[in-house]
């Protein structure tokens, strides 16, 4: 195995994903790669002053208001695997189309609600 999979299969074991750039930038060479680990590093498995939930919620503002729903539906598992509750995620959506106007409703925040209704079923039927 090589030290960039050893890298991804790290990052997906302790947080469940793995930020396609972490596979994109091995392309770009193992210096790169390094980097671009570091940085993953620094913002996804240092606590810090924001708990990994908020920083969950903010990447699922930008997705929601950056209109990627496949984005938005990934950081919502995020945020609940990190402790987000229902009703934050619902807050941080009711936000971000108050930011970004009415149309996320249908383009964005219709797929992220079906995915934490059908996340959270799941997991209370275990």
């Amino acid at each position: 195995m090589d030290a960039t999979q050893a890298i991804l299969d790290e990052v997906k074991a302790k947080h469940g994903f793995c930020s396609p750039c972490l596979g994109i930038g091995k392309g770009l060479g193992e210096d790169f790669q390094n980097v671009i680990a570091n940085y993953h590093r620094l913002i996804w498995e240092k606590e810090g002053v924001l708990p990994l939930k908020y920083k969950c919620l903010i990447a699922l503002a930008t997705a929601v208001t950056g209109k990627e729903p496949q984005r938005a539906v990934l950081e919502t598992a995020k945020a609940l695997r990190f402790g987000a509750t229902e009703d934050e995620i619902k807050e941080t959506l009711q936000l971000c189309v108050w930011l970004a106007g009415a149309p996320v409703i249908l383009e964005v925040v219709q797929k992220v609600l079906q995915t934490m209704r059908t996340r959270v079923r799941t997991e209370s039927n275990q």
